[in-house]
């Protein structure tokens, strides 16, 4: 919709005009020009900016921070939706796991999908109550099946270790 457009570019007009923040972001001290924004702007009566509204007017489909917008204000750098942030984090998976010999990789993504964004999924998969796999609609047993046996425990392993989940919450 224009008017949700429109929300965020009043966001971006106010913050490319506040003087303080401009001149953290052009010196690089981006934490502390978001704490800043935060502060300055995040639910004033003015406005009423707020992460929320902002990342409707952006059709963005997981929860976003300050940063990302400052960030897409000053440098163009686009905030990813959670499809993109996932494939990211496969490949940077399969960069740095052996995946040659794994035969179904589609299997593997789909898992690596699930596990990351489905917070149901993981609660089974780290509970190793496969049987609620049978009742899941998003991965069931016959998915969960496909995917390589070594892959089953070492995926989830890398994914509680290397992937900030918090960044994958739907908004």
């Amino acid at each position: 919709m224009k008017v949700d457009r429109m929300f965020f570019q009043q966001f971006e007009e106010k913050v490319k005009t506040d003087d303080e923040i401009k001149q953290l972001m052009e010196a690089g001290d981006v934490e502390v020009a978001t704490a800043r924004a935060k502060e300055k702007y995040d639910n004033k009566p003015e406005e009423f900016f707020d992460l929320e509204k902002l990342r409707k007017s952006l059709k963005i489909d997981r929860k976003i921070s300050w940063r990302e917008l400052l960030e897409l204000v000053y440098f163009g750098n686009q905030i990813k939706g959670k499809e993109d942030l996932v494939n990211d984090e496969f490949e940077k998976f399969s960069n740095t796991n052996n995946i040659e010999g794994i035969e179904d990789l589609q299997a593997l993504r789909y898992f690596f999908f699930a596990y990351v964004t489905d917070p149901h999924v993981r609660e089974i998969i780290d509970q190793q109550d496969f049987t609620e796999l049978y009742h899941n609609p998003s991965f069931n047993v016959e998915d969960f099946n496909r995917v390589d046996d070594t892959m089953k425990s070492q995926l989830p392993n890398y994914i509680r270790t290397y992937v900030p989940l918090n960044k994958f919450l739907s908004a």
